[in-house]
């Protein structure tokens, strides 16, 4: 199965409307399609903005989470993402 990289904004925009382009993403994942990869950091940032800026879409959020069931990532470490060599 392909595995896709999701970051917060497509997240983000998936939980915020039930149209557009990001939820059909997440809509794809739950249908299995592909696995969504989420990073630890990403999660968190989901959280925390969504109830700063769209709190009632925080448990949309949730849900979604749940549905698409993706793979969490640990957060790479500082000196990791230093030594990378694009």
């Amino acid at each position: 199965m392909k595995r896709i990289f999701a970051d917060s904004s497509i997240l983000i925009a998936g939980a915020a409307s039930k149209t557009g382009a990001s939820r059909a993403v997440l809509t794809m994942a739950e249908i299995g399609l592909f696995k969504i990869l989420i990073s630890e950091q990403v999660l968190e940032e989901c959280q925390r903005n969504l109830y700063k800026k769209i709190p009632l879409a925080l448990p949309i959020f949730k849900q979604l989470i749940s549905q698409i069931n993706p793979e969490i990532l640990p957060n790479p470490y500082k000196h990791d993402i230093r030594n990378r060599q694009l």
